[in-house]
C-alpha cells in the first residue's frame, strides 16, 4: 500500500496557504510518484487542488467575522469541520499529515489530529515563525515531528521551537523559474499582445475588499501619459463584479497559477504578500511593491529587505508622488534589468523541493 499524505490548508483573504501546500505536494509527487496525496481545506478556491491533480475535501469556510459570532454558532462550525476532519483521518488513514499556518487549524478544525497516529509536519510561515512560534512552541513540540519554515533563518532571526526538528527551506512557490512558460507562450495563454509593454497589476487572492481601493488608485495614476498595457489580475476569491473596465490600455486577466506566466510581463505592481512577492522576485519581474497597513505580516520589514537588496521598488499605499517616481524607474530599461537580476539573486531557488526532501526523510 503506498504511503498516504494529507495536507491541511486554511485561507481567509488570500490563497497563500493553499498555494504553498500545493507547491510542497507537487514536489513530493515529483520525488515519490506513488505517494497518495489528499487535501482538506476551508479555502473557497479549493478547485486549485483539483486542477493540480489532487483529491480535495472542502471544509466549511468560517466568515471573516467568526469571532463576532455567538458561541453556539462558532461551536457549530467547529463541530462540523472537526467531524469532517475526523472522517478523513479515519477513512484515508494518512501516514503523513502536513498542516500549514495554524497548529490545530484555523478554528480548531484539526483537533482530531491529536489522536491520529502519523508523522506530522507543521509549516510555520513568517507570522508563526517570528512572534507566534514562541506562543505555539509547546503545542508544536508535543504534536509535530518536523517544522518547515519557508524563509531563510536570517529573515526570522533564527526563531524556531527548541525540541523539534526544524528546516529553513527558503521561499516555497508553486512554480520554479525552470517551469515557467516562454514569453510568447505566456502572452498567448493570457491573451496579451505579443509586443506591447505590459505591466501586471495584482492585489492578493480577492478576499479582502479593501484592496480594490488600492487597485483603483494605482490604475488612476499609473496609466496617465504612458503607452503601456496594464494586465489586471482577477483573483479567484473575488465575489463582486469586477471594477476593472476592459478598455484602452487596461485588460483583465484570469489565470492560475500565475507563476507559470510571469515571463509575460515587463514589470509589475503588487502587494507585499508572501506568495506574490516571492514569485515576482524569483522570476525576476521588476516590481513596484505596495505596502499596506494593518496586515498580519510585517510588510515594512519585507519592503526594507527588498529595498536593501535593490531587488524591487517598495512604496506606501496612496503615496502618489512615490508611485510616479517608481514608475519612472520602471520606464528605464537598464534599471529594469538591474532590478530583475537582483530580484533573482534575492530568491534564487524554490524551497518546495527542500521541504519535500525533509518530509520524505521522516516518512514511515
Amino acid at each position: 500500500m503506498p504511503t498516504r499524505c494529507l495536507f491541511y490548508a486554511s485561507n481567509g483573504h488570500g490563497l497563500g496557504h493553499l498555494i504553498r501546500t500545493l507547491a510542497v505536494a507537487r514536489a513530493l509527487r515529483a520525488s515519490k510518484p506513488d505517494l497518495d496525496i489528499m487535501f482538506v481545506t476551508n479555502s473557497e478556491a479549493c478547485q486549485l487542488a483539483w486542477r493540480e491533480g489532487f483529491q480535495v475535501v472542502k471544509l466549511l469556510s468560517p466568515p471573516a467575522n467568526f469571532m463576532d459570532l455567538d458561541i453556539p454558532a462558532r461551536e457549530e462550525l467547529r463541530r462540523i469541520n472537526r467531524g469532517i476532519v475526523y472522517a478523513v483521518l479515519k477513512g484515508f488513514t494518512p501516514d503523513l499529515v502536513v498542516v500549514d499556518f495554524f497548529p490545530l487549524g484555523q478554528i480548531g478544525d484539526m483537533m482530531p489530529l491529536h489522536s491520529h497516529a502519523a508523522r506530522k509536519v507543521f509549516i510555520a510561515r513568517e507570522r508563526n515563525a517570528a512572534a507566534e512560534i514562541a506562543t505555539h512552541a509547546p503545542l508544536i513540540e508535543s504534536l509535530y515531528n518536523l517544522v518547515l519554515i519557508p524563509h531563510q533563518a536570517s529573515e526570522v532571526d533564527g526563531r524556531k521551537p527548541a525540541n523539534v526538528k526544524t528546516v529553513y527551506t527558503g521561499a516555497i512557490m508553486i512554480r520554479s523559474r525552470d517551469e515557467a512558460l516562454s514569453r510568447e507562450q505566456a502572452r498567448a495563454r493570457l491573451g496579451l499582445a505579443p509586443d506591447a509593454f505590459t505591466v501586471f497589476i495584482g492585489f492578493g487572492g480577492g478576499g479582502n475588499p479593501a484592496y480594490d481601493t488600492v487597485q483603483q488608485w494605482v490604475l488612476e495614476h499609473a496609466g496617465a501619459a504612458r503607452n503601456w498595457t496594464f494586465a489586471v489580475a482577477r483573483p479567484p476569491l473575488l465575489r463582486s463584479q469586477s471594477t476593472v473596465a476592459p478598455q484602452g490600455a487596461t485588460k483583465e486577466i484570469s489565470y492560475m497559477p500565475m507563476a507559470e506566466c510571469w515571463t509575460a510581463f515587463d514589470a509589475a505592481i503588487s502587494t507585499l504578500g508572501y506568495n506574490s512577492t516571492a514569485e515576482l522576485l524569483h522570476h525576476g519581474v521588476p516590481t513596484i511593491f505596495v505596502e499596506l497597513a494593518g496586515g498580519l505580516d510585517d510588510w515594512a520589514k519585507r519592503a526594507g529587505r527588498i529595498a536593501n537588496a535593490d531587488a524591487g521598488l517598495p512604496i506606501k499605499a496612496f503615496d502618489t508622488e512615490g508611485l510616479q517616481l517608481q514608475l519612472e524607474q520602471l520606464a528605464d530599461p537598464a534599471r529594469r534589468q538591474t532590478l530583475a537580476g537582483n530580484a533573482r539573486n534575492l530568491v534564487p531557488a524554490n524551497g518546495a523541493r527542500l521541504a519535500a526532501d525533509a518530509i520524505l526523510e521522516i516518512a514511515p
